[in-house]
């Protein structure tokens, strides 16, 4: 009986810092605006991974030239593995859609 309990105890600290879809979609944004295309990828499904590349392969920065000098969450709404998460990025709002995989909260890009 100890085992089983200490099995759920550990699965629920595994679950309790599983990173939120408001940190999640906060540090794509911030990989992105560095143009860290290995740390963006952690952050986002597989298509997401797929579009990624390509700007990798093609030679083109993430952040269109720009970084920003301001990136905070403004809201996040959860729908059991959906979530929308709106970003302010230096004053403009970006809206990132994410789905739950395996556990993880992951952004979803569409082409």
């Amino acid at each position: 009986m100890k085992g089983k309990t200490l099995i759920v105890a550990c699965s629920l600290m595994v679950v309790a810092c599983s990173p939120s879809p408001k940190d999640v979609a906060k540090n794509f944004v911030e990989a992105v605006a560095h143009n860290q295309y290995d740390k963006a990828e952690e952050y986002v499904t597989d298509t997401g991974k797929a579009m990624i590349e390509m700007a990798r392969q093609m030679g083109q920065p993430l952040n269109n030239g720009r970084v920003p000098k301001k990136i905070e969450v403004v809201e996040e709404k959860v729908n059991g593995d959906f979530a929308v998460v709106k970003i302010s990025v230096d004053g403009r709002i970006e809206t990132l859609n994410l789905v739950k995989e395996d556990g993880e909260w992951k952004v979803h890009m569409r082409k």
